[in-house]
């Protein structure tokens, strides 16, 4: 299953509204990024949804989990979405 798949699986099969998706090409994420992510959502944020792998390196998952932390945004793996229910 394609990244792109991935959250199109989510959307159709799982009634997920996604708010942003950052790209693979513009890694590696920032506070920043992240805030404005979640700055411009006019929803209340639920669940950020984390490509593990296409994340990139350790570090870069790191940042982006100490920024949700920080933020206290729940987060889940693409793999474990929708398998706790």
């Amino acid at each position: 299953m394609s990244r792109a798949s991935k959250f199109e699986h989510f959307i159709l099969k799982l009634n997920f509204a996604i708010s942003h998706i950052i790209p693979g090409y513009a890694l590696p994420l920032s506070d920043e990024m992240i805030k404005q992510a979640i700055g411009k959502t006019e929803e209340e944020i639920d669940l950020a949804i984390i490509d593990w792998k296409g994340l990139g390196n350790s570090d870069m998952r790191q940042q982006a989990i100490s920024v949700l932390d920080k933020l206290h945004i729940r987060y889940e793996r693409t793999s474990e979405v929708g398998k706790h229910d």
